[in-house]
């Protein structure tokens, strides 16, 4: 028997290959993570809506740097919601649960948020570039919400055991 033929009588009788049993094992650990996020949906839902207040402050005050004095006041307020987002970030990061894509994504974000930020400093009116960014920034959250929404929906979580 060669070695396509074994294949072939292996999958007739329903064995699976390696990578068969890889992706499903993927799969089922993806669910896994998507339960751990159901379970901390809540600081998921405010790191989304600290994030969108933060990205509004940015479009609305960057435009209106004149000197680095408005630079420097603005920075005040701003350093505030920054620790308060980046809390928001430590406790997604340090829950012991699995991290899955929603996490990924979430952190993707945060970093080219971050990103963003090492910047701001030099920045005396918006560039194309930063305007691309916080386009970008904003769909990325758009994209985050949306798979919250459809971790919330997703009723084959509540079957699985909690943490």
């Amino acid at each position: 028997m060669t070695a396509v033929e074994l294949r072939e009588a292996r999958a007739q009788a329903g064995f699976k290959t390696s990578e068969q049993r890889s992706r499903e094992e993927a799969a089922r650990v993806e669910l896994l993570a998507r339960r751990v996020v159901l379970d901390e949906l809540g600081v998921y839902r405010r790191f989304v809506r600290q994030f969108e207040g933060i990205l509004g402050r940015l479009q609305t005050a960057v435009p209106r740097w004149k000197s680095r004095g408005d630079y420097d006041r603005f920075m005040r307020g701003y350093d505030r919601r920054v620790r308060g987002l980046e809390s928001q970030f430590q406790k997604l990061e340090a829950h012991p649960g699995l991290k899955g894509s929603t996490f990924d994504r979430a952190a993707r974000v945060f970093r080219s948020w971050e990103d963003l930020n090492t910047g701001l400093g030099s920045m005396e009116a918006p560039t194309e570039r930063f305007e691309l960014i916080l386009t970008t920034l904003r769909a990325d959250l758009a994209a985050l919400a949306a798979e919250l929404d459809e971790i919330e929906k997703d009723e084959r979580l509540l079957l699985l055991p909690g943490p």
